[in-house]
């Protein structure tokens, strides 16, 4: 496989979310959702097996 399927990026948001460090300082923590949507965006629309 070349690229991430879309039924990956729950799986993707979970693992970052539980990686994540609440005490790092950031402006915004991001909840798992969110990576969601990022992961998204992050990848154009374009996902393996879609296109």
């Amino acid at each position: 496989m070349t690229g991430i399927r879309r039924s990956d990026i729950p799986e993707m948001a979970a693992h970052a979310d539980a990686e994540a460090n609440p005490l790092y300082p950031v402006p915004l923590l991001m909840d798992r959702l969110e990576l969601m949507r990022m992961y998204e965006v992050v990848a154009g629309g374009m996902f393996e097996g879609e296109n």
